[in-house]
């Protein structure tokens, strides 16, 4: 099994206990976006960066550190 199989399985998991709002939500699709940005496959990387800072966004507002880093992982790509 592969690593976005198994961010898969955690992202299931946090999606039905949290919702789709949850910052933990968040941290999975950055973490697959992370996968992604390491196979070269940058538009599903930006998707998933971009997915990450709509939550982060919405539940912390334009001044928090997650938006930042988000915004900084979505420029190195």
């Amino acid at each position: 099994m592969d690593a976005l199989e198994y961010y898969n399985k955690a992202l299931v998991i946090k999606l039905q206990v949290h919702g789709t709002d949850h910052p933990s939500v968040g941290d999975t699709y950055v973490g697959m976006a992370n996968v992604y940005n390491s196979q070269g496959k940058y538009v599903d990387a930006l998707e998933y960066y971009n997915k990450a800072l709509v939550i982060y966004l919405q539940v912390h507002g334009t001044d928090h550190p997650s938006v930042g880093d988000t915004y900084g992982n979505m420029a190195m790509v």
